[in-house]
C-alpha cells in the first residue's frame, strides 16, 4: 500500500477519534481521584487529552486513558494493514468504555433494589421516635452496597455543617429513591407529618421493585435464545445428525 493512501487512512483514524470524542456522552457522574506524588500521566493519556481537548471535552482521565490507547494500538498497527488497525483502535476504544457501562448498570440496578429495604428501614426509624438524620444512620449501618454509600455521604456532607435537607435535595440516591428523597426534605424543611407518607412511600417501592422483577423474569426467555441457538442445537445437530450423515457417506462410498 502506497505512503499516500497509508496517509489517508491515518488522518481518517484520527478524524474519527476527534468525531467519537466529541460525540460520546459525558458521564453523569465523575470521579476525580487524588493524582499520587510523583504519579504522571502516560503517553497514551497524553495523547488522548490533547485530542480530546482539541474536540472541546471536559476533563475525563479514564476516556484519556481509553482514546490515548486506541489511537497508540491504531498507529503500531498501520503498518501491518489499515483495516486492521482501525478495528484494533476502535476495540481498544469501545472495549473499556463498554465494561464501564455494564459496571455502572450493574452498581445502578443493585442500588435500585435496595431501595425498598432503604425505606422500610428509614419509616421504622421515624416510627420509633429517631429523627430523620438518625433514621438515614441507621438504615445505612444495615445497608450493603452502592446505596449505603450515597447514603453516608449525604450524612458526612449533612455532618459538616449543611442542612440535611438541602444535602438530601443534592444527593444522587437514583430516580427510585426520589419519592422517599421528597418525603424526608418535606419533612425537614415544613414538619410533614412522615409515617403515613412513608408508608406509602415503601408500598410503591416493592411495586416498583416487583415490576422489575417481572421485567427480568420476561427477558429471561430472550436471553436463553443465544446459548440454545449458538450452543445446543449445534451439539444436538452434532450428536444426531452427523453420525447418520458419515454412516450414509461411508455406505455410498462402499
Amino acid at each position: 500500500m502506497t505512503g499516500a493512501v497509508r496517509l489517508l487512512v491515518v488522518v481518517a483514524l484520527g478524524g474519527g477519534a476527534i468525531v467519537a470524542a466529541r460525540l460520546a456522552p459525558t458521564p453523569r457522574r465523575v470521579v476525580v481521584r487524588p493524582r499520587a506524588p510523583g504519579d504522571r500521566p502516560g503517553f497514551a493519556a497524553v495523547v488522548g487529552a490533547l485530542v480530546r481537548r482539541r474536540a472541546g471535552r471536559p476533563v475525563d482521565a479514564g476516556a484519556d486513558r481509553r482514546l490515548g490507547r486506541a489511537l497508540v494500538v491504531g498507529a503500531l498497527l498501520m503498518v501491518i494493514d489499515p483495516v486492521v488497525a482501525i478495528g484494533a483502535a476502535s476495540a481498544a476504544w469501545v472495549l473499556p468504555w463498554w465494561r464501564g457501562r455494564r459496571q455502572v448498570a450493574r452498581c445502578e440496578r443493585k442500588a435500585e433494589a435496595s431501595v425498598p429495604d432503604l425505606v422500610d428501614l428509614v419509616r421504622l426509624g421515624v416510627t420509633a421516635g429517631l429523627p430523620v438524620r438518625g433514621a438515614l444512620a441507621a438504615a445505612a449501618a444495615h445497608l450493603d452496597g452502592p446505596l449505603a454509600d450515597r447514603v453516608g455521604t449525604v450524612l458526612a456532607d449533612a455532618g459538616r455543617g449543611r442542612p440535611l435537607a438541602d444535602a438530601l435535595a443534592g444527593a444522587d440516591l437514583g430516580a427510585a429513591a426520589r419519592p422517599l428523597v421528597d418525603a424526608l426534605v418535606a419533612g425537614e424543611r415544613y414538619g410533614a407529618p412522615l409515617s403515613s407518607v412513608l408508608e406509602r412511600v415503601a408500598d410503591e417501592a416493592r411495586r416498583s421493585e416487583r415490576l422489575r422483577a417481572e421485567r427480568a423474569a420476561r427477558r429471561l426467555p430472550v436471553a436463553l435464545l443465544f446459548p440454545l441457538v449458538m450452543c445446543t442445537l449445534p451439539a444436538f445437530a452434532l450428536v444426531t445428525v452427523v453420525p447418520v450423515l458419515v454412516t450414509t457417506l461411508s455406505a455410498l462410498d462402499g
